[in-house]
């Protein structure tokens, strides 16, 4: 029960986290249109929406009780997590079927009775998420990868069907449809409105609905006339604004999200202190033969084979370095004196990505040798100029970083996350307390604000360059080139959404 309440908490802090750094994003988009005097007919934190229980009076198939789908979802949602916490394979794999088969077949056909649809029509939805993520198991998995991959990819796809399958009425709106508005056509051909209300919402003087919507899943700001096909010439509208004031809007976004990472930080770094150079033994592994040569908890690391330590990449690269056969030469400080203490290295049970000379993955794993000790690290005071320094580098390092996976693309996958990557990172920050939250949250923050500078449609950054383009030009893209560089980006798009998701299942499923 302590594991299941652990995992809730690290569900919530993910979704409030995320909650605040997608609002914080969107408000700098809301805040700098509002100030060139845009039209912003909405401001919503997460997507989706509930949709209008009057939709079972107004024509629709009668509403089913719920019950059973909630008590057997949670039956399977606790085998499989009590089957993966205490390695019980055959009841992972049990709760896991289910999770990624029964529940997403019995959802779906449920939600086709609801908008009167036959039941090939009604699974159509769900057989597009699994055979989306049937490609993805094809080309990044072939045949060797193993069953609890399959099951990973097969529980997306399938939940990815069941979005499609309830929100489809809305999927395929007319542009004079307000958001959230839609129709289905039932098997008999009639045609029936469907709404999807937000939890909440309000609408301020100058006509934007701010709204909180259902799903964690992102957020948006939808500035009037964005669409130039739909309203390219919406009274106060984005396009009908110069391309400067454009440029400016669309750079507000990543922008705010880089100053909440270097405000969040900040106040990491200065409630935390910095780094002061060295380093302790914590504790031993389960194969050390380090106490057994003579350390002790507390020793204060010097030198291992003559280099001297002061982060744990220094610890790592020099035990790497160390002869085979032979042992670590270590140099530890206790009580004012320095002892040399000869300890005998060992093969990592565990893999790890392999780096380079430059610090760059390689691309492969690799098992290397350790004493078995785990470090931590003393620091010192900072003020708070050294903290916002400390925090205003970060972005550029970032940023050299993405540089570097771009002129290597073969080490992407070694280097990358998605959302199950973004989940691990909370549950690691939540274990740390609250000043491991922050460090996460200013770290994504400032994340989402550089990869939204990229400059690829429909990134921010994408529709900056062709903003840019029509300061230099003077003249707006022509409709042809815009739609290429669209749709080139959504390609590119669909590629880094590919990349990281086979990164995270290759990651957490053993592939």
């Amino acid at each position: 029960m302590e594991s299941l309440l652990k995992y809730g908490q690290v569900g919530l802090t993910f979704m409030l986290v995320l909650t605040l750094l997608v609002g914080v994003h969107e408000y700098g988009h809301y805040i700098v249109a509002r100030m060139f005097g845009m039209k912003v007919n909405a401001f919503a934190i997460m997507m989706g929406g509930i949709r209008d229980r009057s939709f079972a009076t107004d024509g629709g198939g009668s509403v089913l009780r719920s019950t059973p789908v909630w008590v057997v979802g949670l039956i399977l949602l606790v085998l499989a997590l009590v089957g993966g916490l205490e390695q019980m394979p055959s009841l992972f794999q049990v709760g896991m079927v289910g999770l990624a088969f029964v529940m997403p077949v019995w959802i779906t056909r449920r939600i086709g009775k609801v908008y009167q649809a036959d039941l090939r029509e009604s699974l159509k939805p769900l057989a597009t998420g699994y055979m989306v993520f049937a490609l993805v198991a094809l080309f990044a998995l072939r045949t060797e990868g193993s069953l609890n991959n399959y099951l990973a990819l097969s529980f997306f796809g399938g939940w990815m069907g069941v979005l499609f399958a309830y929100y489809k009425p809305v999927l395929g709106k007319a542009p004079e449809q307000r958001m959230g508005e839609g129709e289905v056509v039932t098997a008999t051909g009639d045609t029936i409105p469907v709404q999807f209300r937000p939890i909440w919402c309000k609408k301020d003087k100058n006509g934007t609905e701010f709204s909180l919507l259902a799903l964690p899943l992102g957020g948006f700001c939808a500035i009037a006339g964005m669409n130039p096909d739909e309203t390219p010439h919406e009274p106060n509208g984005f396009f009908t604004r110069p391309a400067w004031q454009r440029f400016l809007v669309l750079f507000a976004g990543p922008i705010f999200s880089l100053l909440l990472g270097v405000i969040l930080l900040t106040g990491f770094v200065k409630s935390n202190g910095l780094p002061d150079g060295t380093a302790y033994i914590d504790s031993f592994g389960p194969k050390s033969q380090a106490d057994e040569a003579g350390m002790l908890p507390g020793d204060r690391i010097l030198m291992v084979n003559g280099k001297k330590i002061e982060a744990f990449e220094d610890m790592r690269k020099a035990i790497a370095a160390t002869p085979k056969n032979e042992p670590a030469q270590i140099v530890v400080v206790r009580e004012g004196q320095n002892i040399p203490i000869p300890v005998p290295t060992y093969t990592s049970p565990e893999s790890e990505p392999e780096y380079n000379a430059e610090g760059l993955a390689t691309g492969r794993k690799a098992f290397p040798a350790v004493v078995g000790v785990v470090l931590r690290f003393g620091s010192r005071p900072a003020g708070w100029g050294e903290s916002l320094s400390e925090a205003c580098k970060l972005p550029g390092a970032m940023a050299a970083g993405l540089f570097n996976l771009a002129k290597q693309p073969k080490h992407v996958t070694n280097n990358v996350g998605g959302a199950a990557s973004m989940v691990a990172a909370t549950k690691k920050a939540t274990d740390a307390g609250w000043l491991g939250v922050i460090r996460m949250a200013g770290l994504l923050s400032m994340s989402l604000g550089i990869m939204n500078l990229l400059p690829i449609q429909p990134l921010d950054g994408g529709q900056m360059m062709v903003s840019l383009y029509e300061m230099i030009r003077r003249k707006p893209m022509s409709p042809r080139a815009l739609a290429v560089i669209s749709g080139v980006g959504v390609l590119l798009i669909m590629l880094l959404m590919f990349t990281v998701l086979v990164a995270d299942v290759t990651r957490f499923t053993g592939g």
